[in-house]
């Protein structure tokens, strides 16, 4: 998919042997991205473990590797990273990998361009995401419940605001194909939220009338999320936060203050 960028968000923490692995998924696909863009801050820039891990993805050869450093923000977040790189990139289309997670298969992206080419006019196309523990034992789905769930053949995939209102955050858009000019146009990821970034878009995105579908027979693989350092209270704090904001285009001020 020449017309697509991949980006990458790599935090301090990062682990260079899954790095490794998400970027093989890519390369093994029938319709390759033009290129992949690894994003980071400046402090991840000048460590030795970047440094390696550069040369072993530049080692794997066949896809254009550039990288995005984040240099006004010392203590940049996932958000900030993609926000970042996405303003740097010029193709029509870029996806979100965290470095940890990895495409099933070789035709994820040949799908997505088999969809445009036949006239559908989404924002964003999903895949279907299997979570698996830190054992590899499956889990659970996110996204499935838009194929599954009481829909009918014309609304089925089609992401809804209602739906992701009545519902738990359970949509996951690392893996999807987002529209850069539309990304830009809702107000692109909100670094005020410090959980529950991605449903908020999701949530923003449908509000602003522009389509978010999840394509069947797809696969996209991600790691059981270990939600560390947070209470249940702030988390939920996070959630509900997420469902107030998704009306405004720009951020707010937002604060959590424990009881």
């Amino acid at each position: 998919m020449k017309d697509l960028t991949v980006i990458i968000p790599l935090l301090e923490d990062y682990d260079r042997t899954d790095l490794l692995k998400a970027v093989r998924t890519i390369k093994s696909q029938t319709l390759p991205p033009k290129s992949i863009v690894l994003a980071m801050s400046k402090k991840v820039d000048e460590e030795e473990n970047y440094t390696l891990s550069l040369k072993e993805v530049l080692d794997e050869g066949v896809i254009e590797v550039e990288k995005s450093v984040c240099r006004e923000n010392n203590n940049p977040t996932i958000p900030d990273l993609i926000n970042y790189a996405v303003s740097t990139i010029d193709t029509k289309y870029f996806m979100v990998m965290e470095h940890n997670e990895g495409i099933t298969g070789s035709t994820w992206l040949s799908t997505v361009e088999k969809y445009i080419s036949k006239g559908y006019d989404y924002s964003v196309y999903l895949p279907l995401t299997k979570v698996i523990d830190d054992k590899n034992v499956f889990k659970y789905f996110l996204n499935e419940v838009w194929l599954a769930w009481g829909f009918t053949d014309e609304s089925l995939g089609i992401v809804t605001e209602e739906g992701l209102k009545g519902l738990p955050p359970d949509i996951n858009i690392t893996g999807g194909v987002i529209d850069r000019e539309t990304f830009i146009e809702v107000g692109a990821l909100k670094t005020n939220l410090k959980h529950h970034y991605f449903y908020e878009f999701a949530l923003r995105t449908c509000y602003n009338k522009k389509g978010i579908y999840v394509i069947p027979k797809s696969l996209y693989v991600i790691p059981m999320k270990k939600i560390e350092g947070i209470s249940r209270e702030e988390y939920s704090f996070w959630y509900e936060s997420a469902q107030q904001e998704y009306f405004f285009k720009n951020q707010r001020e937002i604060e959590y203050n424990p009881k």
